[in-house]
């Protein structure tokens, strides 16, 4: 788990180079935190950092449509309702994220 939790973090990272992140999305970065949100979604921790990468990552406006393609929605609202509060926050943030591309979907 906390190996796991130290790649996502250095993702996180990567993804918040503007120059990096165009080939880390071509290199499938939406389909690996889609799946790794899926496989720890009930790890505190893990989801913790994959919500926060999933955030960095919605900031690009063009990718918002490949992760809801992958499936993220229903996963963010299922951390809606997670009892730790800054899994909630973030998955309302990315929500929010979403929302305001709603328009280019």
């Amino acid at each position: 788990k906390g190996i796991a939790r130290f790649s996502i973090r250095a993702v996180k990272t990567l993804l918040l180079d503007d120059a990096l992140r165009p080939q880390a999305v071509a290199a499938g970065i939406c389909d690996v935190l889609v799946q790794a949100l899926k496989h720890w979604k009930t790890n505190t921790s893990c989801s913790c950092e994959i919500l926060a990468s999933v955030q960095t990552l919605m900031w690009d406006g063009s990718v918002v449509n490949q992760l809801v393609e992958q499936g993220v929605t229903p996963l963010l609202l299922y951390h809606l309702q997670s009892p730790d509060l800054e899994i909630t926050l973030l998955s309302l943030a990315t929500l929010a994220n979403l929302l305001a591309c709603c328009d280019s979907l």
